[in-house]
């Protein structure tokens, strides 16, 4: 083999792999992009599933309070999605306990919800009765255990994380919309029959017929 012979397959190499980088970042982006679309508004926990309707009934008016509730649902679902995945890669797969599935998720969302409420409390001043009722309508709530056993079905960690946030992202979304309408129909004249719980279900009803247009994005 001579030299220009080299050259020149030296050069197809090259070029191939400045054509393959760019797709491959592309292909990247739009498997991110699929994911954020899938987990924040297709499969919308709340509108989509109809899950962790908790948040609903206890509304409130109190914006940095919702703020609050938000960061704590998004880091609760990023940690907890997290351990479960590497609990159940090296532990439980790996000596055949799947069967402890769904007790392994509870308890590390509760660990999960714990440990993240015991540090928003050294930024923020919970008071007690708040931070007990916080980490109750997290632990309890059926939303956050389906995303964090959910999430664990993707390929590696990065997808686990990148899913559960994006989960929790579209979760937060969906309380700040519902906390936005919740203020306005106070603001209306609402019968007396439907004042309450009715009108809250109501709602989400209606919300949810408008995220199934999300559907096969």
């Amino acid at each position: 083999m001579n030299l220009s012979h080299c050259y020149i397959e030296f050069k197809k190499r090259i070029l191939s792999q400045c054509l393959t980088l760019p797709m491959a970042a592309a292909n990247k982006m739009f498997e991110i992009i699929s994911i954020t679309v899938s987990a924040a508004l297709v499969n919308n926990i709340i509108f989509v599933e109809l899950l962790g309707l908790g948040f609903f009934f206890s509304t409130t008016s109190n914006r940095d309070l919702w703020k609050l509730i938000v960061t704590t649902i998004t880091l609760v679902l990023v940690v907890s999605s997290s351990l479960f995945y590497l609990t159940k890669i090296y532990l439980l797969d790996r000596f055949a306990l799947r069967f402890l599935d769904l007790l392994s998720a509870m308890l590390i969302v509760s660990l999960a919800a714990n440990l993240v409420l015991k540090g928003l409390t050294k930024l923020y001043d919970i008071p007690k009765l708040l931070y007990n009722k916080f980490l109750v309508l997290v632990i309890l709530n059926s939303g956050i255990l389906y995303i964090a056993i959910s999430a664990t079905e993707s390929e590696n960690l990065l997808k686990v994380i990148l899913n559960s946030f994006f989960a929790g992202f579209g979760f937060s979304l969906s309380l700040i919309c519902f906390n936005a309408m919740h203020e306005r129909i106070l603001e209306l004249k609402v019968p007396n029959i439907l004042l309450g719980s009715p009108i809250i279900i109501i709602m989400a009803g209606i919300v949810s017929l408008a995220f199934m247009g999300f559907i096969g994005l």
